[in-house]
């Protein structure tokens, strides 16, 4: 896109224009805040790469917004170009290859693909997820649980035990680096939704699902001043469902012991 303006002319944007501005601004905001955490805490080269592409492209939609050409712009603009050409013909392969494959296994591989989510999210999140929805190009939809919910379900055979290992599994959360509410505010202990622990659930999500778009962060409002939001849900959609197939299977009973 080309801007024919002179530098010196002052920056003039519509409501819609500057809304979606400062939106880009404050997630490259944020993605600077988790570069800025993760340098102290030994970030990940792909969670790094993740959050640098992700204000690359922040970058872009801000000079779109405002009508300033960038460098950048111009760069993404040609990688785009190539891989839409390659991605035509991706899509061509798949089709031919899609008209070959077998309907019945179908059920079978989506079961597992479930399997393997609701397993990842009680060993990395928070015990439960909310829906999971598989779109008709490859990809898959999912509002993971922001409450707290221990794997174990309400008819368990070793209530005792498991008090015991809701307490540890709780701690262990809170030694990951999640903020907890306080006791006393809630009846239940609840994930707070603030920044910080935003930035632990993005640098999670994405380190497993690089394709994973966050597009909505869902929480609870506390019932009074003195109490603070808490999460509720968050919704994402990965684009790549191979990233789900290259996640564990929860293990056999006989595998746990």
């Amino acid at each position: 896109m080309k801007f024919k303006q002179r530098e010196e002319e002052p920056v003039v944007v519509n409501a819609d224009e500057g809304a979606v501005a400062l939106k880009e601004i404050e997630a490259i905001m944020m993605g600077l805040k988790a570069l800025h955490e993760g340098l102290q805490t030994k970030i990940e080269i792909g969670y790094a790469k993740d959050i640098l592409g992700l204000m690359e492209h922040g970058v872009k939609k801000i000079g779109g917004a405002i009508h300033v050409e960038t460098q950048t712009a111009a760069d993404i603009e040609e990688r785009h170009r190539d891989i839409r050409k390659a991605n035509l013909r991706v899509r061509e392969l798949e089709e031919q290859m899609g008209l070959m494959g077998d309907i019945e296994v179908l059920p079978r591989k989506m079961e597992v693909l479930s399997r393997k989510l609701n397993h990842w999210w009680d060993v990395e999140g928070f015990g439960h997820i909310l829906e999971l929805r598989f779109t008709g190009y490859g990809a898959c939809e999912i509002e993971l649980n922001g409450s707290l919910c221990f794997p174990r379900g309400f008819m368990s055979d070793t209530p005792i035990s498991d008090i015991k290992n809701k307490a540890d599994w709780i701690e262990s959360l809170k030694k990951r680096g999640f903020k907890l509410n306080k006791p006393g505010e809630r009846r239940d202990t609840r994930v707070l939704d603030n920044d910080h622990n935003r930035n632990i659930l993005f640098g999670l999500i994405k380190k497993d699902f690089p394709s994973a778009n966050i597009y909505e962060w869902k929480s609870r409002g506390g019932q009074s001043d003195a109490m603070a939001s808490t999460l509720d849900s968050i919704r994402l959609m990965i684009n790549d469902i191979k990233e789900i197939d290259a996640l564990p299977m929860k293990p056999k009973p006989a595998e746990e012991k």
